[in-house]
């Protein structure tokens, strides 16, 4: 991972890591709640060309996503880019996508870009907006 301001992580970029940790983790357990817990009450997502508002729209989406075409897959999400705005806004990028049952690797044209505005309130970190695009076969 690149950081525009420093070279090597601090402990806050760690708790960062994590957030996004979480999400994966909850997707390999088909967790909708604990997926959702990840994002602030009024986040802003666009993913798979939806446009969610607020942390039960995710949790609905991504509930619906697990019980039918989502099924038993994971997700790879390798942060590839962080930068801090201010102590408690940052942006990391993620470069990733969804693992079939059975798949170890991101099959080509099923790769997800994606743009995490995390921001800290009362010390925890929660993801405000994220916004996610295919990457190109190639």
């Amino acid at each position: 991972m690149s950081t525009s301001s420093q070279s090597t992580a601090t402990a806050d970029d760690v708790v960062l890591h994590r957030v996004l940790e979480r999400t994966s983790e909850a997707w390999a357990r088909s967790d909708a709640g604990a997926f959702a817990a990840a994002f602030s009450p009024s986040t802003n997502v666009v993913i798979a060309g939806s446009y969610l508002l607020g942390r039960d729209a995710v949790r609905d989406f991504i509930g619906a996503a697990f019980a039918g075409p989502m099924r038993g897959t994971r997700v790879v999400i390798d942060p590839v880019y962080l930068k801090r705005f201010a102590p408690d806004v940052a942006l990391v990028v993620t470069e990733g996508g969804v693992l079939l049952p059975g798949e170890s690797e991101v099959a080509p044209g099923r790769g997800i870009r994606g743009t995490w505005l995390l921001g800290r309130v009362d010390e925890q970190w929660q993801v405000a907006a994220y916004h996610s695009s295919p990457i190109p076969a190639g």
